[in-house]
């Protein structure tokens, strides 16, 4: 499992590959993975996924009980 600093340490990078994509940049990297404009989506998703493990480890540590749901609404517009 991975450490507290660690799980931050991702998601500042991926969140400054989002700002980087977001600012024009036609292409960029995390580690090994390079991401384009098209992959914002997949981003996003591995940003939400890092700051929901970031919580759970800290409600964890807290000694809190630690319970999360989440929903999705897709309507017509």
């Amino acid at each position: 499992m991975a450490t507290l600093q660690e799980l931050q340490d991702d998601l500042a990078l991926y969140k400054a590959a989002r700002d980087r994509i977001l600012k024009g940049a036609q292409e960029t990297r995390v580690g090994s993975q390079s991401y384009r404009f098209a992959d914002l989506k997949q981003l996003e998703d591995s940003i939400a996924n890092l700051e929901r493990r970031i919580f759970q480890l800290r409600a964890a540590q807290a000694g809190a009980p630690v319970t999360f749901s989440s929903s999705q609404f897709r309507g017509r517009r």
